[in-house]
């Protein structure tokens, strides 16, 4: 499985500590399920250099949540 992950980030237009998402804080992680492996976190550059060293195609992509529902 292919995972990136959004960092948060106070909303300033709250008072209340509100965080929405930050777009410039992102980490990319490969998990492996048979083997109960992690990699990562990692930029987006060592990710894919990860995922070569691995051997995953990169027909493998990123999808929105929302679409696997």
């Amino acid at each position: 499985m292919l995972a990136k992950q959004l960092g948060l980030k106070e909303d300033p237009n709250s008072s209340s500590g509100y965080e929405i998402l930050n777009n410039n804080d992102v980490n990319f992680w490969i998990l492996e399920f048979k083997s109960e492996k992690v990699y990562g976190p990692f930029d987006e550059d060592n990710f894919v250099k990860k995922r070569d060293e691995l051997g995953i195609s990169t027909s493998l992509k990123l999808r929105k949540i929302e679409d696997i529902k």
